[in-house]
């Protein structure tokens, strides 16, 4: 929602609250009537209150019909990036989440990786994988990186049939921790 729209709709929110509060006094008599009617009368001798109040009832009038007939339009919602592979019995599509689990997991089979994060682009040149990890300080760091390239690209392509573009790692942190073991 524009700002123009957002202070339109707080502008005619006060007026609206306020002639409610002014209509629900007027019935519990808190307001005597005979203010109302003297209003009323100096509204039908007084040309400049009259213009106030045209005026006024225009204004509201116009914020009214611009909140409801141009109000902002909801934006597409956007579609979950998807990995299409076209097979001979039809397509399988696979989600960006879908993928990164699959990144993720194998990635966490690798001793010395503790934590891992994948994020997914799909492009002209076809999925490329950004990957944080968190690794121990037991390991080597290059090596390490290589083998969570090899893994996950046979990870993916095994699981998911899909040979990725690119798969860039970043060592976010290195902690010290003992290696897993793997039973």
């Amino acid at each position: 929602m524009k700002l123009i729209d957002r202070v339109l709709a707080v502008i005619l929110g006060l007026v609206t609250a306020s002639a409610c509060v002014f209509l629900f006094l007027l019935m519990l008599e808190i307001i005597p009537h005979e203010y109302v009617n003297n209003f009323l009368h100096n509204v039908k001798i007084l040309w400049s209150i009259k213009l106030l109040a045209c005026i006024g009832t225009i204004v509201v009038l116009a914020i009214s019909l611009r909140l409801i007939f141009m109000a902002p339009k909801k934006e597409p919602r956007l579609r979950e990036p998807q990995y299409i592979n076209i097979t001979s019995d039809g397509n399988i599509k696979i989600t960006s989440e879908a993928v990164n689990d699959v990144a993720s997991r194998s990635a966490k089979e690798i001793d010395g990786v503790v934590e891992s994060k994948s994020n997914i682009r799909i492009n002209e040149a076809g999925l490329n994988i950004r990957m944080s990890l968190i690794t121990t300080t037991e390991v080597n760091l290059p090596e390490l990186a290589a083998s969570v390239q090899n893994t996950v690209k046979n990870s993916l392509e095994n699981i998911c049939g899909i040979s990725p573009a690119s798969i860039q790692i970043m060592i976010e942190k290195n902690q010290n921790q003992p290696q897993r073991t793997i039973k």
